[in-house]
C-alpha cells in the first residue's frame, strides 16, 4: 500500500508531465520552424547537445524542424 507521500508525489509528477506536454505542444510548431532556418553550423552544434542530453526536447524538435526543410 503506498503511503499518502507517494501518492501525492506521483500525482504532482502525472500533473506536471501533463502541463508541460501541453506547453510543448503550443511551443512545439515555433521551435520546428526556427529549426528551418538554422545554418549547418548551428544544427552540429544542437546534435552535439542532444549527444550530451538526449532528453533536451527542445534541440530535438529544431533538429527536427531543420531536417524535415531539407
Amino acid at each position: 500500500m503506498r503511503s499518502e507521500a507517494a501518492y501525492f508525489t506521483r500525482a504532482l509528477s502525472l500533473y506536471l508531465i501533463a502541463s508541460w506536454t501541453v506547453c510543448l505542444g503550443e511551443d512545439a510548431h515555433s521551435l520546428a520552424m526556427h529549426g528551418t532556418q538554422m545554418k549547418s553550423d548551428d544544427k552540429i552544434s544542437l546534435e552535439e547537445q542532444v549527444t550530451k542530453k538526449p532528453n533536451d526536447i527542445e534541440a530535438r524538435t529544431k533538429l527536427l524542424g531543420y531536417y524535415s526543410s531539407k
